[in-house]
C-alpha cells in the first residue's frame, strides 16, 4: 500500500508476568483507518498504548515513517506526529476547552503562529465552539471524549490513534466522531481505532485487525474478517 506512517514489529508486553501482547506486527498507513478489535482482555489497549509511546515494550520495535521511536516517551519531540485519545479523557477539568486544546498543541508544537485558528477548527469540527469558555469540568463524559478527539486533531497528527472514542457519547456525538476520524483520514493521517463495537467499526474502517489472548488472530478487509467464524468462536470462548 505504498509508504507506512506507524509500523510495529514484533511488539510484546507483560504485566507481573502475563503476557499482554504477544508478538504482534502492525502496519498502518496514510490515509486509511484500520480497526482493532477483540474480546475484552485481548490486548487492544495495550498495543495501542505500545503505538503510542505511553507503554514501552518488552520486546520489539516501533517506527514512525523510517525514524525508531521505540524508547520515546509520547510526548518527546520524536513523536509529535503521533496524537492519541484515550478510553478515560484526560482533560483538565480547572482549564476551560479552549485551554485544553491549547496546552495539548503546545505539548507537541511549541510556538505555533497558527495556534488560535486550529484551535478554532478543531472546536468547530467537534461542535464545540459554543463550549470553548467553558471549564472542562462542567461538560459530561462524553462531551469530554469530544474535548480529547478535537486535541488530538489539534495537531494535525500523521497518525491517530483512539481507544473506544465512541463509548459513552450520544448518538449526535458518535456522528461528529465518525466524520472527524474519516476526515483526518482523507487529509492524509493513519487512524486506529480501538472498539469493542463491530458494526460501527465495520462501517468506518478500511481493514480491521482482530487480536485474542494478546495474539493477532485474523487481519484483513472488513468483509474478510466480518466472515471469518474464528471471529465468532473468539467472542464465544
Amino acid at each position: 500500500m505504498g509508504t507506512l506512517a506507524l509500523k510495529g514489529t514484533s511488539l510484546s508486553k507483560a504485566f507481573g508476568g502475563i503476557a499482554a501482547v504477544g508478538g504482534v506486527d502492525v502496519e498502518l498507513h496514510p490515509g486509511e483507518i484500520v480497526g482493532l478489535l477483540g474480546p475484552n482482555g485481548s490486548g487492544k489497549t495495550t498495543l495501542m498504548s505500545l503505538l503510542a509511546g505511553l507503554v514501552r515494550p518488552d520486546r520489539g520495535r516501533v517506527h514512525l515513517g523510517d525514524r525508531d521511536v521505540t524508547r520515546a516517551a509520547a510526548y518527546s519531540p520524536r513523536r509529535r506526529t503521533i496524537a492519541c485519545t484515550l478510553q478515560n479523557p484526560r482533560v483538565f477539568g480547572s482549564l476551560t476547552v479552549r485551554d485544553n486544546l491549547e496546552l495539548g498543541l503546545h505539548a507537541k508544537h511549541r510556538r505555533r503562529a497558527d495556534a488560535a485558528s486550529r484551535i478554532d477548527e478543531a472546536l468547530d469540527r467537534l461542535q464545540l465552539t459554543h463550549a470553548g469558555s467553558a471549564f472542562a469540568r462542567e461538560l459530561s463524559g462524553g462531551q469530554r471524549k469530544l474535548v480529547d478527539l478535537a486535541r488530538a486533531l489539534v495537531v494535525r497528527p500523521r497518525v491517530l490513534l483512539a481507544d473506544e472514542p465512541t463509548a459513552g457519547v450520544s448518538h449526535a456525538g458518535q456522528g461528529l466522531m465518525t466524520a472527524s476520524l474519516g476526515q483526518a483520514a482523507k487529509e492524509g493521517a493513519a487512524v486506529l481505532v480501538v472498539s469493542h463495537d463491530l458494526p460501527w467499526t465495520f462501517s468506518l474502517c478500511d481493514r480491521i485487525l482482530f487480536l485474542r489472548g494478546g495474539e493477532l488472530l485474523v487481519q484483513g478487509t472488513v468483509d474478510e474478517v466480518r466472515n471469518d467464524p474464528r471471529i465468532a468462536d473468539a467472542y464465544l470462548r
